[in-house]
């Protein structure tokens, strides 16, 4: 027993010697190389990249790089660069996204385009002193990176070097700096200064915007840079200019070129008013975008344009453009949340795109008259603007224009509008009618939507009707269609809860280019009247879909809703009278009879109406041909050159004079004309 005992205890203390003896690592690790002279080690346990070797490493694409699709990637942490290496490649390191330190050697030169981009953990970073050469991207969206000083020896800071480093606060630049690229430093949302090299010679588009830097003191070396380099900085107070800088200037703390002849840039922080140098004849585009501090601008006779973007999103509250500007581009106000009133003289025949679209408190607005068109949007979402009166010679009204403008309760259309775009009045809620131009030919996609109208005519030039051209009009009642109408899109008029009649004046479409869903959610009483010369409408219903059918109804044909064509022709019979001959075109159908009774006539050039009787006077068509009908109008021209008349009991028909008038005895009143047929 003993003797077990004994030996029991030996085993023991033998494994437990055996215990404490040291146990060769197991340690994994991955190997390979990245460049001629150039090999990499990388330890699993430790998750550390060790670089060694001499010259560069390889320039890679994003997804070539050899730690892009392995683990190394995802999980390294720590990478060190070893002695003898001078350059890191091209997107080499990009997108490591737990490393959280960067060792780099003496020797490195230089480092790639994306090489170390997206390291989202690094914190901070040592640059060697041999290093003198940065490429574009290559510390891109370090979003911890804290800190950087660029060594003596560096000539310049590439586009996007240190793009969205959202935590950079400090950078120093050196001397040797000459060039600061596009975008360098934007997004730095934390970087409050930054110093200007002395022999800095340019600044590239938004090299600082969106940063919190506040001031920027250029030297006198810089001799380029864009109206944009510092957009976008909110807590940028002040631009000043060195006294010896041949190219520019700082006025106020605004920057412009050296004869002030450009506005180039006014800081995102300026705050007040700011009163244009007088000699100024240009307002560069951006000049005052995002400038929410700023309240107001005054702006001389001598400025001839403003360009696009302008004063986008400042904080001014009105403004006036003179009418000396020629060029004025497009949203150069929009989105300025304050501004309540603009007055634009300019001399411009055109309101570009976006002008005051979004502007939120605008309520008042002066246009000059020299404008003939709107750009897209121009007018769009202003939710405040109640009225305004449009150009006596506008020519359009745009896709978009005033869409979502809910306070306009009232707008005058032009006679000289010819097209309404798409959404053009969309959501303009307490719009409560629309009278549309006798010459409107086309009218867009969703125009009048959503818009408290009660009743439409649409005009005899109008002959396609487009989609949700009324849809979602819940107090539509009515709509009289007085062209030959060619198309009717989907939901034209969906959705229009109170909608019992609409009337087809002409013609009537071929049913299949009518759409069935024209009247979608519409009251199932809906009349939809049409011509009695068109009797086959009775039997293809086009509007009728599923289970929703409507009421057609068939009207029987009146001078006063039937269109024909009219030929006028005018003989002298005396010195002062004349004969009015003409004949009536019935579409359609031969062998229709229609008789009138009086004929309503306006001269166009004065707009006077005169009446023609014509008690049963009847108009037949037979075989394709038309009778010539005759009737005598004890009518005084009032001019011996041709005239245009319209035949308003037929509606919108026009004919024209021909022959020579009497050239004596040329006027009589309205009353005279009227009373003579009475």
């Amino acid at each position: 027993m003993k003797k077990t005992i004994g030996f029991l205890c030996a085993a023991l203390l033998a494994a437990l010697v055996f215990c404490m003896m040291p146990v060769p690592a197991l340690a994994s690790e991955l190997t390979g190389t990245c460049g001629e002279s150039v090999s990499y080690v990388y330890d699993t346990d430790t998750k550390v990249l060790t670089l060694t070797g001499t010259g560069a490493t390889n320039d890679y694409t994003m997804r070539q790089s050899p730690f892009y699709a392995t683990s190394i990637r995802n999980n390294c942490t720590t990478i060190v660069v070893g002695e003898g290496i001078t350059r890191i490649g091209n997107y080499l390191f990009h997108y490591m996204q737990k490393v959280t330190s960067v060792t780099l050697p003496s020797t490195l030169e230089s480092i790639g385009s994306y090489a170390m981009n997206n390291l989202v953990l690094l914190e901070s970073l040592d640059l060697p002193e041999s290093l003198t050469t940065l490429d574009q991207y290559c510390f891109g969206s370090c979003k911890k990176l804290t800190e950087v000083e660029i060594p003596q020896g560096v000539a310049a800071i590439p586009a996007q070097c240190f793009n969205s480093c959202i935590k950079l606060t400090s950078v120093t630049l050196p001397d040797s700096v000459t060039s600061i690229g596009n975008s360098a430093f934007s997004g730095c949302s934390m970087l409050t200064s930054v110093n200007m090299p002395a022999m800095l010679g340019s600044i590239g588009s938004t090299a600082f915007s969106a940063s919190q830097i506040t001031q920027v003191d250029l030297p006198a070396s810089v001799t380029s840079l864009s109206s944009d380099s510092f957009s976008g900085c909110p807590a940028l107070a002040a631009i000043n200019v060195a006294e010896g800088n041949q190219n520019y200037c700082s006025v106020g703390g605004v920057l412009y070129v050296k004869d002030k002849s450009v506005l180039l840039c006014c800081p995102g922080g300026y705050s007040g008013a700011y009163e244009i140098d007088p000699v100024c004849t240009e307002i560069h585009y951006d000049a005052f975008q995002n400038c929410m501090l700023l309240t107001g601008v005054t702006i001389p006779a001598s400025v001839t344009k403003i360009g696009n973007q302008a004063f986008q999103s400042s904080g001014i509250t009105s403004i006036t453009i003179p009418e000396t500007v020629t060029v004025l581009e497009n949203s150069f106000c929009q989105s300025c949340a304050s501004l309540t009133e603009a007055t634009v003289n300019a001399s411009v025949e055109l309101l570009d795109s976006y002008s005051f679209n979004g502007c939120s408190e605008l309520t008042t607005v002066v246009l000059g008259p020299s404008i003939k068109n709107f750009g897209t949007a121009v007018f769009g979402y202003c939710p405040m603007l109640s009225s305004i009166t449009l150009p006596a010679q506008l020519e359009a009204i745009p896709d978009n224009c005033f869409q979502g403008c809910y306070a306009l309760s009232g707008i005058e259309i032009p006679e000289t509008v010819t097209s309404i775009g798409m959404y053009a009045f969309e959501s303009c809620s307490s719009i409560t009618e629309f009278i549309l131009p006798a010459g409107l030919e086309s009218i867009g996609t969703g125009a009048f939507g959503r818009t408290a109208i009660s009743t439409i005519t649409i005009p005899a030039g109008v002959t396609t009707i487009n989609g949700n051209i009324c849809s979602n009009c819940q107090n539509l009642t009515e709509v009289d269609l007085l062209g030959e109408i060619t198309y009717v899109g989907g939901s034209a008029f969906s959705n229009c809860g109170s909608l019992m009649k609409v009337t087809f004046h002409c013609a009537p479409l071929d049913p299949k280019n009518a759409s069935p869903y024209a009247f979608n959610n519409t009251p199932k009483a809906m009349e939809i009247h049409y011509p009695s010369l068109y009797p086959e409408w009775d039997t293809a219903r086009p509007f009728d879909q599923n289970n929703m059918t409507y009421n057609y109804v068939m009207d029987i044909v009146s001078p006063y809703s039937q269109m024909v064509s009219v030929e006028i022709r005018a003989r002298g019979t005396s010195d002062s009278l004349c004969d009015l001959r003409f004949k009536f075109r019935l579409d359609h159908y031969d062998g229709y009879e229609v008789t009138a009774r009086r004929v309503v006539f306006t001269n166009e050039s004065n707009g006077r109406t005169f009446t023609l009787d014509c008690p049963n006077t009847l108009f037949r068509a037979e075989d394709g041909s038309y009778e010539l009908i005759t009737a005598i109008l004890t009518y005084v021209p009032e001019s011996q050159y041709s005239t245009r008349i319209t035949a308003q009991a037929f509606i919108d028909v026009t004919g024209e004079w021909q022959g020579t008038l009497p050239s004596n005895k040329m006027t009589a009143s309205v009353n005279e004309l009227m009373n003579a047929n009475e």
